[in-house]
C-alpha cells in the first residue's frame, strides 16, 4: 500500500511517503512524482507562488509615469519599472514635496519613497489603505512627473 501526503508551507512543497510492502516501487514514486510536480509547467508550486501579478507602471524616458492613473483593489501591488536611463523615484510624502498637491494620501496611509531607482530596476508597493494616492518624482517634480493610484476597499470588487 502506498500513501503519499503533501503539504504546503513557505518553503514550498514537501512530499512524505509511507509504505509497506512495495518498498522499490515506492521510492521510485516519491522521487518521481516531486520532480514533475516541481518541473512541470503550471505545476502545483507554480499555482501557489504566483499570486497575483502586480500592476505595473513604467517610468519613461519623456519623464512621465506611464500610466500616470491606476485603479487597483486594496491589497494589491503596484510595480514601477524604471525604462529611461534617468534616476526616477516614486514618493507619496508630503514632507519630501515642493509642491504640496503632488503627495496626496488617504487618511490612515502612511508616506513611502521608493529612493533612487537607477534604469532597468523596479519598486513595488502594496496598497493596504483605500482611497486616493498622488505620487510623483523627486527629481523631476518640477517636470510635473507625477502619478495616481485609487485603491478600491476590499467590500467593493466586482
Amino acid at each position: 500500500m502506498l500513501v503519499v501526503f503533501c503539504f504546503t508551507g513557505k518553503g514550498g512543497i514537501m512530499f512524505r511517503c509511507l509504505y509497506s510492502n512495495k518498498r522499490m516501487i515506492a521510492s521510485v514514486f516519491c522521487m518521481v512524482i516531486p520532480l514533475y510536480l516541481l518541473l512541470s509547467p503550471g505545476s502545483v508550486v507554480e499555482a501557489q507562488d504566483a499570486g497575483k501579478k502586480p500592476v505595473r507602471v513604467n517610468m519613461t524616458v519623456t519623464l512621465k509615469f506611464s500610466p500616470d492613473k491606476v485603479t487597483v483593489y486594496q491589497g494589491d501591488t503596484v510595480e514601477w519599472k524604471n525604462q529611461s536611463p534617468f534616476t526616477h523615484t516614486v514618493t507619496d510624502d508630503p514632507a519630501l514635496a515642493t509642491n504640496k498637491t503632488d503627495s496626496v494620501l488617504p487618511e490612515g496611509a502612511i508616506p513611502f519613497n521608493s529612493g533612487n531607482i537607477e534604469p532597468n530596476e523596479t519598486y513595488r508597493y502594496t496598497f493596504t489603505v483605500p482611497g486616493t494616492y498622488h505620487y510623483f518624482c523627486i527629481p523631476h517634480e518640477k517636470d510635473k512627473m507625477k502619478g495616481e493610484v485609487i485603491v478600491v476597499p476590499l467590500n467593493q470588487q466586482s
